[in-house]
């Protein structure tokens, strides 16, 4: 943790940072991902927050995606500790007029993970990180948990996305595993 002019948190983050272009279309995905920083002081957020381009400026025809993620966890599936999760994914249309929020979003959803605001009073550990995803046609913001098969769990969590979000109920809210991503699991 930090010195005592920081305030730190109660773990460490990483920010990711992935793209791609033509040049570096048929990489594999993990080739493309970038571990920009770690963190684990409010102020060391803060200035990272403000250096990195808001997330509704990732450029959509690279693909671009932000994850912030425990230190320990890669925003990929083949992490050991997300193989047995999944993802609560709230997908925009570019087209949607909800798609102007999702800077705000991201933020919220940003200090939810860092502020541990997903865990519950228990001491539960089950969120690993969340995403930020563009595309031409939609982008997914995502809360990534480390165990599908707790339905309560990921229940709470799911509402808990909703909630500190202020995501209006017309917008679907989902809970996928990363090899089904057509099945849902959950809805909040």
């Amino acid at each position: 943790m930090g010195d005592a002019d920081t305030h730190g948190l109660h773990r460490r983050w990483a920010w990711w940072c992935w793209w791609t272009d033509k040049q570096s279309a048929g990489a594999k995905w993990e080739q493309n991902l970038l571990k920009i920083f770690d963190f684990d002081t409010v102020e060391d957020f803060w200035a990272l927050f403000d250096a990195m381009a808001p997330a509704t400026r990732l450029n959509e025809r690279m693909k671009g995606n932000y994850a912030v993620h425990k230190e320990s966890s890669r925003p990929t599936w083949e992490d050991c500790e997300a193989n047995d999760g999944g993802d609560w994914e709230l997908s925009v249309s570019s087209a949607d007029n909800a798609h102007v929020r999702l800077d705000e979003w991201w933020l919220r959803c940003l200090l939810a993970l860092i502020g541990e605001t997903f865990d519950d009073d228990n001491g539960s550990d089950d969120v690993l990180g969340v995403s930020i995803c563009r595309r031409p046609r939609e982008t997914r913001l995502c809360v990534r948990t480390r165990n599908a098969d707790s339905e309560a769990t990921q229940i709470r969590i799911g509402q808990k996305f909703r909630e500190v979000c202020d995501i209006p109920s017309y917008l679907p809210l989902e809970y996928k595993r990363p090899n089904a991503r057509k099945d849902v699991l959950y809805r909040a």
